[in-house]
């Protein structure tokens, strides 16, 4: 059984992916603006949040 693809609701424009990128959103408000993040950086966030469970502080470059 393949998987169905979700419908935008009526008025809604549907997200737009760019290539490389993960739309990220406000949970508590799905129809505000994305902030566009490069999958690497996407990536290192949820293996963050994976090992740690919280945000830790901003670390400058290595």
């Amino acid at each position: 059984m393949t998987p169905q693809r979700r419908r935008p609701r009526p008025g809604r424009r549907p997200p737009r992916h760019h290539h490389g990128t993960v739309p990220v959103r406000d949970s508590e408000v799905p129809d505000g603006p994305a902030l566009p993040l490069r999958t690497e950086a996407f990536t290192a966030l949820v293996a963050g949040l994976k090992r740690d469970g919280v945000f830790g502080p901003a670390r400058g470059p290595p």
